[in-house]
Formats: C-alpha cells, structure tokens, sequence
C-alpha cells in the first residue's frame, strides 16, 4: 500500500519520467496480460481511490467505459450499477454483474450484490469484465467488477490516517496501517463516514473495519485470512420525487418517506479463508471458503407490510486449477474450478405504523443452492494468434418455506424453482502490431430472478411468481488494444447483445415486481484511453455510445393509457445512449497536484413507454493536493469541488416508479442530486 501512496505523493523533479506500467489481471480467472486476453477487459489502480472523495465507489468506476452509475447520493439504496444495459433494473444494489472484494464472492446465491462494506478509499485495485461472463462465473454475470482492498505492506511496519469534512455535514475519519515479521504480514483499515445529506431525511453513518492476516507456508503455499465489519446504524432514504416536485424544491424528500420514517439498518460480518499454492513456475492452486452474515432492517413509505427484516448467512466454497503447457508444440494457459454456495434468508415482514413495527405479516425462510463447474483454456495457435475456448455448467435451485400462520392453510406460500444451465465463451485474438492487438469473442449468459424478484404480484397469491424465468443473453463483441510506447494505451470495444426474457421491473401497490420481456437488443462502442503526453500530464477518457431498445414487449395498461401497449423500437429505460468520462491531472514540482474532471451523460427514459426522460447533465470537478515530506512522515491536505457549475440534474432514476393510480408523467421517478459540493481535508503517512 506505501509504495502506490508514495509514488503518488513524491514530487517530481526535472530529471523525473512517468510512463505507464504494464498490466496483469485476474478477473478472467487466470493471470494474463491485459492485452492479450481477447474480451474488454479494464484495470483501474490505486490513485483515483485515494485521490477521491470516498463517499462511493464511482470514483473509479467512472474510468470503466460503458459502465454506468446512478445513486451515489442515497446511502439506503447503495450504488446502483449498469453495464452494457445489464444491472440497469436494480432498485439497490448491484444487479446483474458478479462482484468480488479481495476473492471473496459479493454476489449472493440468487444474484445480488452488496458493496457498501467496501469504504472506496482503501480499494487498492479494481478488474471489470465489461461483457457477459456466465461461461466464468455462472448466475448473473453480465459483467464482472473485482476489487482488491489495501494489501499487507511488502516490508516494514507502516501507518495513516486521514480526515475529511464537506458540504452537507459531511465528515470521515480513517485509519490503516499494516506490519510485516517474519512469514506474518497483516493490514487493518478502519473508518468512520458520516453524512447530513443535501435533501431532507437522508442521514446517514457507516462504520467499517477490515483485516488481512498473511502467513507464508512451506513449499509455495500461503494462507490469509480476511475478516470485514460493516455497521450502518441509520441511513434515511428521502425517496423519489415527480418533476413537479423537483421543480418546486429539489431538495425536499418525498412526503410519504418522511412520514413512514423510509430508511434501513444493517450490520454485515465477513469472514474468509484462502490457500493458495505454486509448486513450480507452470502451476497454481487456489481454494477458499467463506461465511457472511447480514443482518438488515428497511422501512418502507407505506403501511402495509411496509418493514422488512432479514438476518442472511451466505457462504460457501471453490477452487481453482492454473496451468501452462503445451499442446501440439505451441503454448497453452488452462483454468479449471468448482464453485458451492449456499444462502438462507430469514425474512420477515410488519406493518409499518409511522415508523414503528406493527403487526407481523410475513414469515418465510428463503433459500438458494447453486453448484458450478468450469474450464477455459487459451492456445497460442501460431506466432500472435491467441485462441480462447470455455464452458460452465450451473445448477441453481431456489425455495421459500411459509411460516407465517395463516387462518386459511391454503395461503401457504412455500415453492421452489430450479435451473440447469450452461454457458459458452470462445474468442480469438491477433497481434497484427507488436503494440497493437485484434480480438474478437462471443459469449452467452443467464441470468435468473432473484429471491425478491421472484414474489408474485398476482393478488392472494404467494410462493414464486409462476411466470418470471431466467433471461438468456446471446453476445459478440469484436475490439482493438494497444498503446503507442510506454506513453499512451487505448481499447476500443464494440458489442452486440441480444437478450431473450429480459426481466423488467414494475410498481404495484407501492412495491416493486417483475416481468419478462420477451426480447431486448443492445448494440454500441466503447473506448478508454489512458496516457501522458508529456511528464507531468496524465490523461484519462472513457467514452459509450450504445442503443439499448426493446425488440417486443408490452407495457402493460396505466392509468391515464388505453390498454396494454407494443414497445418494440423504444429505448430501455435507465440507460443513457451516450456517457463518458474524463480526467486531466497536472503533477507539478514541489509536490503540488492538480486535477479536472467531467461526468456527462445523455438523458435517460424513466419508464417503458419512454413517456418521461431525465435529461442529460456534464458535472465538473476539481481537486488540489499537496504533498509535504520529512525523513519520519508524509502530510497531504487536499480540497476539491464537484459540480463545479451547479449542475441540476437527477442522481438516480427510479424505472416504472408509481404510484398505481397516477398518471405517468405525474410519478415519482427521479433523486435530486446536490448542487455545488466542497470537501477539504488532510492524509497523513508515515515513512
């Protein structure tokens, strides 16, 4: 962790050259570099973590090209996250895209993730696979996001701390530090965020600790041991408003959350065991097991069976195989695992009476099993030719057991589903450049209902909804990698997607269910850039431009509409046709840094009939930072502006909002975010 600070940190002098390193990446599940592996794939490291804010982790995922975020404002809902369309339906959380914090799995069983015990500030690497991955990972791997949190230091003992405080109450104070004796190494990070909220009732504290113990064993072998905590005693959710109402004050909550106090309280606990072995230069072995407990309350802004409260244990076992050889004289790098997970949710379900738990109203144990196997292997065929092939087979199996005591037995609500599936992936690659490289790959994915997505909406029924099924993507990407000396490198990726059941969301008496559409298409180009033009100027773009459209669905009847409705043609809503990123950073002498960058998106429909559009917004921010050393320790303050310009435009856009009875363009579908916000504190090292 010291030497990516340090390198940061240290000014430069008229001697000094910066160049880009090269770069390795794990997530597609063996180590290969990153340009010759035939997928978009993206590597994002340390500094704009630690150069950020730290209140999310768009920070760095905004480098990411065709990954877009929403909802960096709303503690309760957690980042909301959608690549190449996949994710984009998610009311909180991560959808759709398989996430993974130092090799442990943040995707449970049925597909959902969480990453808000992650505190941005100590993530110290992130791999994104921006393309299906079913083939890799299983369920709902339409991409895959791995984070690597702060590692034990290499040698020596080292220690930091930092300080924050910003606009709308915003405080934060973080601690790390890590040691180094003998074939022990450890790390702990710990911090405290806390923040007012620029709209009304959106208050909110997380706490979180983490600890990496490292002991080096006989043989290649070594064994760590990762244990997080996650505490967020309050976190208030002001909820949506219509454009009316954002109008007349953008930064009141919506009145119904306010009055049913909306928000949530969690507590997350992770443990997990890793072996890793390497015998010799051409093998590697790899196992964990892991258990995670979260404990959660949400209150939602109505009455009826309005607070929700789960206690989740989610664990499970893998294993991995790595190895280089040769086949018919030419070199071949092969991958073979497992993957056995298990989650049981113990959920219940109460009025909620203004705030308080009224009456229970639900009872139901929750659980989903899956077993996975998989294989990949590449093949350099000939001199720059790479030739990739994979498979995996899942088995995933979902039940809920009612133990709610109902006056007629025959409102029992238990069910199960199962699934089988199998997923593909082959692709190949060209080095027509020694700098400059082709690929080309296709892949399919699937993706089923989650727990939540699976209660049925039909009225006086329970168990699972009969009529949702997994969706299946089918998906070609063809792209170009490369750099032009040490100084600049680029990756260019354009993909098409089609998806058959696509699963979309929609509003009933104030509560989220889902559907399927029968099928979606989503075509575009993305292309990153990364690169110094001269020492002391670092440049970064990520740029998307794709059509996301629905190929045949109908919207069902709404208030206000003449019956159901053929969409073929519109745009899925949630997803901007264009967005990018860009940074320009300027490392002076005398260890000052200077940095600019720009957030823009199109607008984005809020519903399936694209009757309602959030429009398009360009956020600027800026940030300065300067560095003082001495021989014992290091000092950073820093201070920096987002939205420069104050901006007005929507953080999150919630898709088919209601309510039921309101006319489309009079719903609740948009999350003012805050205007002008200045933040300022100070990072202190030791040396």
């Amino acid at each position: 962790m010291a030497g990516t600070l340090l390198i940061v940190a240290v000014p430069v002098t008229a001697g000094d050259v910066f160049e880009l390193d090269p770069v390795t990446v794990t997530a597609p599940r063996m180590e290969v570099a990153l340009p010759d592996y035939p997928a978009a794939v993206t590597a994002v490291g340390r500094e704009p973590f630690a150069e950020g804010r730290g209140l999310a982790l768009d920070q760095g995922l905004d480098r990411v090209p065709g990954l877009y975020s929403q909802n960096r404002y709303n503690q309760a809902q957690d980042l909301r996250l959608s690549l190449r369309g996949f994710g984009v339906r998610a009311p909180f959380g991560v959808r759709g895209l398989r996430a993974f914090v130092d090799g442990v799995p943040y995707t449970a069983v049925d597909g959902q993730s969480q990453l808000d015990a992650v505190d941005p500030y100590f993530v110290e690497r992130m791999e994104v696979i921006r393309g299906p991955s079913s083939a890799l990972y299983g369920n709902a791997a339409g991409g895959v996001i791995a984070l690597t949190t702060l590692e034990p230091p290499p040698f020596g003992d080292e220690l930091g701390a930092q300080i924050l405080f910003g606009s709308y109450g915003e405080r934060a104070q973080r601690v790390w530090g890590g040691t180094v004796e003998g074939r022990w190494r450890n790390s702990v990070t710990a911090s405290n965020v806390e923040i007012d909220g620029y709209r009304d009732h959106s208050e909110a504290a997380r706490r979180r600790l983490g600890v990496k113990v490292d002991r080096d064993l006989q043989g290649g072998e070594s064994l760590r041991l990762i244990a997080t905590f996650l505490d967020a005693p309050f976190t208030q959710d002001p909820g949506s408003l219509s454009r009316d109402e954002v109008e007349e004050d953008r930064r009141q909550a919506n009145p119904r959350n306010v009055e049913f106090d909306a928000g949530e309280e969690l507590e997350q606990q992770t443990g997990a065991l890793l072996w890793r072995a390497e015998p010799n230069a051409s093998e590697l072995w790899e196992a964990r097991a892991f258990v995670q407990r979260r404990d959660f309350e949400n209150r939602l802004p109505f009455e009826g069976n309005g607070a929700v409260a789960f206690e989740r244990y989610f664990a499970g076992v893998g294993g991995r195989h790595e190895g280089r050889g040769q086949w018919a004289g030419r070199p071949v790098h092969y991958t073979v695992g497992t993957d056995a997970e298990w989650q049981r949710d113990d959920r219940q379900r109460y009025d909620n009476d203004f705030g308080e738990r009224g009456a229970r109203t639900e009872d139901q144990l929750e659980q989903a099993r899956a077993v996975g196997a998989y294989s990949q292997a590449e093949w350099e065929g000939a001199p720059g030719w790479r030739l990739l092939g994979g498979a995996r087979i899942d088995w995933l199996r979902l039940t809920v057991d009612d133990r709610f005591d109902h006056p007629d037995p025959g409102d029992d609500f238990s069910d199960r589903h199962q699934f089988a599936e199998t997923s593909y992936l082959a692709g190949s690659s060209y080095a027509y450049h020694p700098d400059h490289r082709i690929y080309v790959n296709a892949a399919t994915s699937f993706e089923a209902p989650t727990l939540r997505e699976l209660h049925n909406p039909a009225e006086g029924a329970g168990g699972f909804n009969p009529e949702l099924d997994p969706q299946q993507a089918r998906s070609v990407e063809l792209g170009f990698k490369g750099g032009t000396g040490l100084r600049w490198r680029y990756d260019i990726a354009l993909f098409d997607v089609r998806v058959e059941d696509e699963i979309v969301p929609f509003e009933k008496d104030g509560v989220t269910y889902y559907r399927n559409a029968a099928e979606t298409r989503r075509r575009g180009v993305e292309l990153g850039l990364e690169g110094r033009p001269v020492d002391r100027l670092k440049v970064t773009a990520a740029v998307a431009y794709g059509r996301f459209t629905f190929r045949d669905h109908v919207a069902p009847e709404e208030p206000g509409v003449a019956g159901d409705e053929q969409v073929r043609g519109n745009r899925i809503p949630g997803v901007p046709r264009a967005h990018g990123y860009l940074e320009v950073a300027w490392e002076a002498r005398g260890g000052w840094r200077w940095s600019v960058d720009a957030r823009a998106a199109e607008g984005v429909w809020a519903d399936d009939r694209n009757t309602v559009r959030s429009p398009g917004y360009t956020e600027v921010g800026v940030r300065a930072t300067r560095s003082f050393i001495t021989a014992a320790w290091e000092a950073r303050p820093f201070i920096g502006i987002n939205n420069l310009f104050d901006e007005e435009y929507d953080a999150n856009v919630r898709i088919n909002a209601g309510p039921d009875d309101s006319l489309l363009e009079e719903r609740r579908y948009f999350e003012p975010a805050p205007e002008r916000t200045v933040y300022a504190g100070v990072t202190f090292y030791t040396r």
